[in-house]
């Protein structure tokens, strides 16, 4: 995420909004590292409008995605304007359309 963030930076691209980078220690042992800084920071997260979470990298060409309904058609715009590096095709291309349901 950071490389590519840093690609289309150098390319002229810039965020409407803040875009903040988190890496945590203790993740897996109990959320320690990222609860903390959550209730550290709760103030100004009262205002984020989205959450990434990456806990591993990911390669292949099958593309699947997860997440709350509510963001199905943004993401799938998002989809629309990302080209696939490898096939030079948008990556809606790629998405079956199905999304993982996330939450209770």
């Amino acid at each position: 995420v950071a490389r590519g963030l840093g690609i289309l930076l150098h390319n002229g691209w810039r965020p409407k909004r803040s875009i903040w980078l988190c890496s945590w220690d203790g993740e897996e042992h109990g959320l320690i590292g990222s609860v903390a800084w959550g209730e550290t920071h709760a103030d100004e997260l009262k205002n984020a409008i989205a959450y990434l979470n990456v806990d591993t990298g990911v390669t292949g060409t099958k593309f699947n995605i997860g997440g709350v309904p509510v963001f199905g058609s943004a993401i799938a715009g998002v989809l629309r304007d990302v080209i696939d590096p490898n096939t030079q095709q948008p990556l809606i291309k790629l998405w079956n359309g199905e999304m993982k349901r996330l939450g209770g």
